[in-house]
């Protein structure tokens, strides 16, 4: 498995500055691109965390508010968890953030 980012590789991306940052394996690519990222966060590594960690704690909020109302249902395999996990918030973080594209892509 693998192929996927984590809330580290998001920070750091954009406290890089970089326009987009993937993740690559066999089997899969995940991809985040900034579009017009705030100027605060994008290219400064301290405002940057400050705003993931900002991002983890209102999604991480939903995430057991999910869990608590039977909503989320993720796996029980641990390796395969993580994995779900990492799109979990990818995919959040996206949808709370107009400027964030992610894209997830499956091999054959």
């Amino acid at each position: 498995m693998g192929g996927n980012l984590s809330v580290g590789d998001v920070a750091t991306a954009l406290g890089s500055g970089v326009a987009e940052f993937r993740a690559v394996t066999p089997t899969r690519t995940a991809s985040i691109k900034f579009d017009n990222p705030p100027a605060h966060v994008f290219g400064d590594p301290v405002n940057s965390v400050l705003f993931i960690d900002e991002e983890k704690a209102a999604i991480g909020a939903s995430y057991r508010a999910g869990i608590a109302d039977g909503s989320l249902l993720p796996p029980t395999d641990m390796a395969t968890k993580k994995i779900w996990m990492s799109d979990y918030f990818m995919e959040q973080l996206a949808s709370r953030n107009s400027w964030i594209n992610y894209s997830l892509t499956h091999h054959p």
